[in-house]
């Protein structure tokens, strides 16, 4: 199912004025977001400003052969540098997955959230950079990336994508 919101907004600055310490949730997100130990993605907006409306906002993605660190997840998390995991690794399994939903116009996140528990799929919505969605599965124990990417080609199809 999908998870309930508190009431506790999640902290979002660091509780010090250290620019080494790290964001508190950085550990948490690096162990949440295992995946391949020895690349990861970069993200930058190629643009501070907002997007025109229902438009994706354009940036340059990258791979770099660097393994992802607590660290790039606290930087991350302060909104200085873009990280993404690659789920699968070399043994060809995942602990999570994402429905990249890449429709930037009359997406009601919500709305989504809502359709997906009521069909009883276990996914997490979550607003991305570029201003579309991504909808999480994390699973508790490795799974096969072929099991998690077929059940999630499915439900974005029953969700409407």
């Amino acid at each position: 199912m999908a998870r309930k919101q508190s009431g506790a907004a999640p902290p979002t600055a660091l509780p010090t004025t250290d620019p080494n310490a790290l964001h508190p949730l950085a550990e948490a997100f690096f162990s949440l977001f295992t995946g391949l130990p020895r690349a990861h993605g970069c993200y930058s907006l190629l643009s501070p400003k907002a997007a025109e409306a229902g438009k994706k906002h354009q940036g340059n993605a990258i791979t770099k052969r660097e393994p992802p660190t607590a660290h790039l997840w606290s930087e991350h998390l302060q909104g200085r540098y873009g990280i993404g995991i690659v789920p699968i690794r070399d043994d060809g399994t995942v602990r999570w997955g994402a429905i990249d939903v890449d429709q930037y116009k009359d997406t009601d996140i919500q709305h989504i959230a809502q359709e997906a528990e009521r069909m009883g799929l276990p996914l997490i919505m979550c607003r991305t950079k570029s201003g579309g969605i991504h909808a999480f599965l994390f699973c508790r124990e490795d799974v096969s990336a072929d099991l998690v990417r077929t059940k999630l080609l499915e439900w974005a199809v029953a969700l409407g994508f």
